[in-house]
């Protein structure tokens, strides 16, 4: 008897109840948390639900996986008394968001269940109760990381944009005893214990190729550096996503079509010019395309970045987005180049390593990369131009050909690569 109660006490804890003695195999959930739980826990060569068998353990006692899953659901909701939520009986309950068990299951559970049987048994077990979201007295995390991120560029772009770091406190416009609020003159650091606790490091080795694209006249020849690189910084007159007027950076793409698709069509009176260029040593990246895919509320090892990570893909989404194109376009720039500032002058990783450049999405081609290299044109080797290793101003990156495209041909030529 002392098994069966401590069986029942540990499931009203976590929220189920369950007298069944069925097994269940990884096929019958799609969740890859779960999945490894139920591999890792297999005690049966047959599963109950899709009829699975095998000579080795394949199945894991439905019990186990329940207990499982609520610890996940437990991991994001709880009871509204633990919480402290206040409830007030004339004005209909709790007074905060409430979500009933029917609800949690849909949202979180069911859509992983493979099977109308096991979604049953499962949906059966779960105890019928009021739930709301864990700390509900505070914002959710992600939305804490966006929303001041949102506070810091407004900051930056409208009020405050070269000594927002030596801001007292917290900003004026809100409560300063409000706990959701991340000081402006903090927001970059936090930024940065983010990127060291995701890790966004991508190395690209000597020879790795970047290209870029100049418009130009067609008696114009494009054939070195001056006329393929980066404009010097007195010759920086617009300000780009990454850098403002007059601080020059190495703009390319990972490929050609990206390069291409970036550069704007000017009409027949004019060519493009297309350079590829090498990375002349290992070079270090801040990767903002390859931001971990959102772990599972179940996946107890990793459910923890879940906040850092949305709230990346939030700031990817931001970076990808197109800018309208008038006099104060450059405005909304602001955020990304002091961002890009901070990564450049001041982050350093877990390991007190800096990183020579970023690599981002391209507003018009969103699955493919473009990169900015913390570089000037004189960190830049022209063609044929040897390496000395002994020069005390470093080299990042060599021009390696050329070629010119008609812009009357230029559909037609991004078609074929």
């Amino acid at each position: 008897m002392g098994y069966v109660k401590n069986r029942h006490e540990r499931q009203s804890t976590l929220g189920y109840n369950y007298d069944g003695d069925k097994y269940v195999c990884s096929n019958c959930f799609s969740d890859y948390a779960i999945q490894n739980f139920i591999k890792n826990n297999a005690s049966e060569i047959i599963c109950s639900y899709c009829g699975t068998r095998k000579e080795e353990p394949i199945a894991a006692d439905l019990d186990d996986v329940l207990g499982f899953i609520m610890k996940g659901i437990l991991s994001e909701y709880s009871d509204p008394d633990d919480e402290g939520m206040s409830y007030d009986s004339d004005e209909g309950g709790y007074q905060g968001e409430i979500y009933q068990t029917s609800e949690i299951f849909e949202d979180e559970i069911e859509r992983f269940i493979e099977d109308e049987n096991l979604s049953k048994d499962i949906s059966d077990a779960l105890i019928d109760k009021e739930w709301c979201r864990k700390d509900f007295y505070f914002l959710p995390k992600h939305e804490k990381l966006i929303i001041n991120w949102d506070r810091f560029s407004k900051q930056v772009k409208y009020k405050t944009r070269y000594v927002f770091f030596r801001l007292p406190g917290k900003s004026s416009d809100v409560d300063i005893d409000d706990p959701d609020e991340i000081p402006i003159s903090e927001m970059l650091d936090h930024f940065g214990r983010i990127l060291s606790e995701t890790r966004l490091l991508r190395i690209l080795k000597p020879g790795d190729i970047f290209f870029r694209a100049r418009i130009h006249l067609r008696d114009k020849v494009c054939n070195n550096v001056k006329e393929c690189g980066q404009p010097l910084a007195n010759e920086l007159f617009n300000s780009n996503r990454m850098s403002p007027a007059g601080i020059s950076m190495f703009y390319g793409a990972l490929d050609e079509q990206t390069t291409l698709v970036e550069t704007h069509d000017t009409g027949d009176e004019k060519v493009i010019t297309i350079s590829k260029w090498e990375s002349c040593r290992a070079l270090r990246f801040l990767d903002l395309m390859n931001i971990p895919a959102l772990p599972s509320i179940f996946d107890s090892k990793n459910r923890n970045m879940r906040p850092n990570i949305l709230f990346l893909n939030s700031f990817k989404l931001e970076i990808v987005r197109p800018l309208v194109e008038d006099k104060f376009a450059s405005v909304d720039y602001v955020p990304t180049q002091v961002f890009t500032e901070y990564i450049r002058h001041l982050y350093m990783d877990s390991r007190g390593n800096r990183y020579d450049g970023i690599l981002y999405p391209s507003s018009k081609h969103p699955d493919h990369v473009n990169a900015v290299v913390f570089c000037e044109r004189q960190n830049c080797l022209d063609i044929g131009e040897a390496l000395n290793p002994k020069s005390t101003i470093p080299k990042y990156i060599r021009l390696i050909s050329y070629k010119d495209v008609e812009n009357k041909d230029y559909n037609e030529y991004l078609a074929s690569i």
